[in-house]
């Protein structure tokens, strides 16, 4: 028999576990100081962040900073006290709610107080054990610990793959009628790691063929996809077809907590049954009038979102324009892909930190519970999100600075007056190359400038 606390404390360790104990506080778990934006001192020196959500510009929005300092001074974070059904409830949750659900196209939302343990419980709530799952390989980790969860069986279908999808259904078919069970689709409006587009339009139309459910996590369409934010589903026109559709406060609402919306007798079912809420304390006040101030701003000014692609088409055109490698991102999560094989890109994902220290950036490599991959095979690099806080007023035109090519080698150029200069670096080191360049000009659309003043 083996001690439990001792096999952990000889072998702990796991996909990032085992550098630990020389990656914390460097690349791993970083200490970056400063208001949120494009700029943060990490260890006293200046660095760009592209390790932000902040996709829409809220996080220092003086609005929002404002709502968020007035729910807090008014309520405290302790209010309201108790979970939802017993003394948690309170009407401004409620208005959320129903905003939320109008703002999504549905009839009803249910507030939940983490994204991730959210996923969970909804996937705890809908299954049974004789029903069976078919979701997306490269579905986010949440997911994955929710299936881990069901007792039932379950099918992979092949990344965004529709054939692929109806061949799955086609056995998860058999095995429902079998079991006398349901069949539950799970899939993503957008990818995170490669940022591109769940085809919702195509697997709703799969509903002509087979009987199932749609769950669809939309954590990064939420704000950045369809008319005015309204999501992905939206995007493809699919909103009747999703069935339970969700959505966090972690992106574009720059803040914590998250919502599951479908139709109300089963938002009503999900609120007396998802135990991931009727065992926690109620989302605190502040959070709760600050996010009805986000939304506010989201439905009432969709030149957030415009400005938001006006930044991300120029950045993506740029980068493809001069020969790296996005994938087939549709979306503002824009991933570089590092060329090399397995062995060059794990060595140098072993030491992020100083190849992003090397261009002035503050980032770290993504990791799921499996890597990601490169379309060709390899590992890809950590995905830059565009955050229109960092860019939105920086970007102008800056004749002459050319965006290095990412088969450049090392060579210097002279980046202005300052005398500051970069080195070009190979391609498993391209991130610190074309970061440490600057931001984005929106009238060239692929210029990128080293700058300094304060947002």
């Amino acid at each position: 028999m083996v001690n439990i606390l001792d096999r952990l404390q000889k072998f702990a360790g796991g996909p990032l576990g085992q550098y630990m104990n020389n990656a914390h506080g460097y690349w791993a778990f970083p200490k970056l100081e400063g208001d949120i934006g494009p700029r943060m001192k990490f260890r006293g020196k200046e660095m760009l962040n592209w390790s932000l959500n902040n996709y829409l510009g809220l996080a220092n929005h003086p609005e929002v900073r404002k709502a968020d300092a007035d729910g807090a001074a008014r309520f405290g974070m302790a209010a309201p006290m108790g979970a939802r059904m017993m003394s948690g409830q309170t009407k401004w949750h409620e208005q959320l709610e129903r905003e939320l659900a109008a703002f999504v196209g549905k009839e009803d939302a249910f507030l939940l107080n983490f994204g991730y343990q959210g996923m969970i419980s909804i996937i705890d709530v809908l299954l049974s054990p004789r029903d069976v799952v078919v979701y997306d390989a490269e579905a986010h980790a949440c997911i994955i610990d929710g299936l881990r969860m069901h007792k039932g069986k379950r099918f992979v279908f092949q990344h965004n793959d529709i054939d692929s999808l109806r061949k799955q259904l086609a056995h998860a078919a058999a095995l429902a009628e079998e079991t006398r069970g349901g069949i539950l689709v799970i899939t993503e409006g957008v990818f995170g790691m490669k940022g591109d587009l769940g085809p919702l339009d195509k697997i709703v139309a799969l509903k002509k063929e087979f009987d199932f459910t749609l769950l669809v996590d939309d954590a990064h369409g939420f704000g950045t996809m369809g008319r005015g934010g309204r999501g992905t589903a939206d995007h493809f026109d699919a909103t009747e077809g999703v069935d339970v559709l969700f959505n966090t406060f972690a992106k574009s609402m720059c803040g914590i907590g998250a919502f599951v919306a479908s139709h109300k007798w089963l938002i009503d079912i999900m609120r007396y049954n998802m135990r991931s809420q009727l065992y926690a304390k109620s989302l605190p006040m502040p959070m709760v009038i600050g996010a009805l101030k986000r939304l506010e701003l989201i439905r009432n000014h969709p030149e957030l979102q415009e400005q938001l692609w006006t930044i991300v088409r120029a950045l993506q055109e740029g980068f493809r324009a001069r020969g790296f490698e996005i994938g087939s991102t549709a979306s503002p999560v824009t991933p570089v892909y590092m060329k090399g094989g397995d062995q060059p890109c794990g060595r140098s994902a072993r030491k992020p930190r100083t190849v992003l220290l090397g261009g002035g950036l503050s980032g770290h490599p993504a990791r799921r519970d499996h890597p990601a991959h490169h379309p060709h095979g390899g590992p890809h690099s950590r995905r830059c999100r565009v955050h229109t806080e960092s860019l939105r007023r920086r970007a102008r035109q800056t004749p002459g600075r050319r965006l290095p090519t990412p088969h450049a080698r090392h060579e210097r150029h002279d980046l202005g007056e300052r005398g500051s200069e970069l080195i070009q670096i190979p391609p498993d080191r391209l991130l610190g190359s074309f970061l440490k360049l600057g931001w984005i000009d929106h009238d060239a659309g692929h210029a990128f400038e080293r700058r300094d003043q304060s947002v």
